[in-house]
């Protein structure tokens, strides 16, 4: 049986990227929602108040740490991974350990490595999700 009480944000500019990840994750049985800027992702975050937020580190406007920032102004609970195709220095990883990031992967991560880490993500919030096989 598949769970539909798993909603999961994705936020990022590439409207191709956001098409593949949704209809990845619709099929694994979650409930998905899109934006393709930082002020649309407060507004879904707010009304919607999905389990988690695939957050893209590099967009125009706010970029994915400031966009964490403000998420945090409002919601200090919410699980965000952060994408990117970068590494992260030092210094900004200690900023983002410090806004609560649950986890940073790379845009080049297969389905494999993120179904892993979402399913990390929500069972650590207490969310248990059953796939249908």
């Amino acid at each position: 049986m598949i769970q539909r009480n798993n909603q999961i944000l994705i936020v990022d500019d590439e409207e191709f990227l956001c098409e593949a990840m949704q209809t990845h994750l619709e099929r694994r049985g979650y409930l998905v929602f899109v934006a393709n800027s930082a002020k649309e992702a407060v507004a879904i975050i707010k009304e919607a108040n999905p389990n988690l937020i695939l957050l893209d580190k590099i967009m125009p406007e706010l970029n994915g740490i400031e966009a964490l920032r403000l998420i945090r102004g409002f919601n200090s609970y919410i699980k965000v991974i952060m994408l990117s195709a970068e590494e992260l220095d030092n210094q900004t990883k200690d900023q983002l350990h410090r806004l609560n990031l649950f986890a940073y992967i790379r845009k080049s991560t297969n389905t494999v490595e993120l179904d892993s880490i979402l399913d990390k993500a929500l069972k650590s919030e207490g969310i248990n999700e059953e796939e249908n096989n």
